[in-house]
């Protein structure tokens, strides 16, 4: 499936300079067809995705000594816990229309985009986080009230949440540890199933440890 995308161009001064990105672009694999105006500073290309990049076609206009106009932004992103989740990430913003370069880091729960203005906006890359299943911050002209912007408000609520995960999972791994040190040091000292009920301890070791898990 081809996709036809705008380009909004710089340096160009004559039909000539025209001519010159067709053939660098137009010389691309996976590239069907080129179109260069000199008059208007736009192009426009169409191209087969899973041939050819977004990023193949800028780098054929620079080669030929000219400029496409992009704009780079970082997004801040919570949820991710991997690199299998910046990976995820990164796929779903490389097939958004008009992203050039994505790189996506869990560790610093961020994403570096450069985008086409010409095709795509911030709105976009936000879309393509959430279609991920990750959650964005999206980013307004208004601080929070305290100074701290929306990326660090996301930031302290995400290490908030992490911290209860972290309490929640100590508590229920506590009552784990004794029955180990129980089976290793002591058997036999705790009864193998709760008194008048007949339900077996094992049963309760299961309901402790799923939770964690």
């Amino acid at each position: 499936m081809t996709r036809t995308e705008r380009l909004e161009l710089t340096g160009m001064s004559c039909a000539n300079c025209s001519g010159t990105i067709e053939d660098s672009v137009g010389a691309l694999d996976g590239v069907e067809s080129v179109n260069a105006n000199f008059a208007t500073d736009e192009g426009s290309v169409t191209y087969d995705p899973d041939v050819v990049s977004l990023a193949d076609i800028v780098d054929a206009v620079h080669d030929a000594g000219y400029g496409v106009r992009t704009e780079s932004v970082t997004v801040a992103i919570t949820d991710m816990s991997c690199a299998n989740c910046s990976q995820t990430v990164t796929e779903a913003l490389h097939d958004t229309p008009g992203v050039i370069e994505a790189d996506v880091n869990f560790a610093t729960d961020e994403g570096r985009v450069t985008y086409n203005p010409a095709e795509a906006s911030i709105e976009d890359l936000y879309d393509a986080v959430e279609s991920a299943g990750y959650s964005p911050v999206r980013e307004d002209a208004d601080d929070t009230d305290d100074g701290e912007n929306a990326q660090d408000a996301a930031r302290q609520a995400e290490i908030r949440r992490q911290r209860n995960l972290t309490l929640i999972g100590a508590a229920f791994t506590a009552p784990l540890l004794l029955f180990l040190a129980e089976k290793l040091f002591a058997p036999g000292i705790l009864p193998s199933t709760i008194p008048g009920t007949g339900v077996s301890m094992g049963w309760i070791e299961f309901a402790l440890a799923t939770p964690v898990q």
